[in-house]
C-alpha cells in the first residue's frame, strides 16, 4: 500500500476517533518485518485546544 493510500485510511479511522469526544492514543506497528518500529503514533486529548488533529499530510510526514 503506498503512503497516500495507508495516510487515508489513517486519517479516516482518526477522524471517527474525534467525532466521539473521547481523548485516545494510536500505535501503529509494522508485524510484517521483524522491527519493533512504529510506522505511525499519534496522542489526542480532545480538552487540550493546542493538540492539532492529524490531516493526511501530517499523516505522511509522521509515518517517513
Amino acid at each position: 500500500m503506498n503512503n497516500g493510500l495507508y495516510a487515508e485510511q489513517m486519517y479516516n479511522l482518526l477522524d471517527s476517533l474525534y467525532k466521539n469526544g473521547a481523548g485516545f492514543e494510536l500505535h501503529v506497528d509494522n508485524k510484517k518485518e521483524p522491527t519493533s518500529e512504529l510506522i505511525f503514533m499519534f496522542n489526542y486529548d480532545y480538552e487540550d485546544k493546542q493538540i492539532e488533529k492529524s490531516n493526511k499530510e501530517r499523516i505522511i510526514e509522521k509515518m517517513e
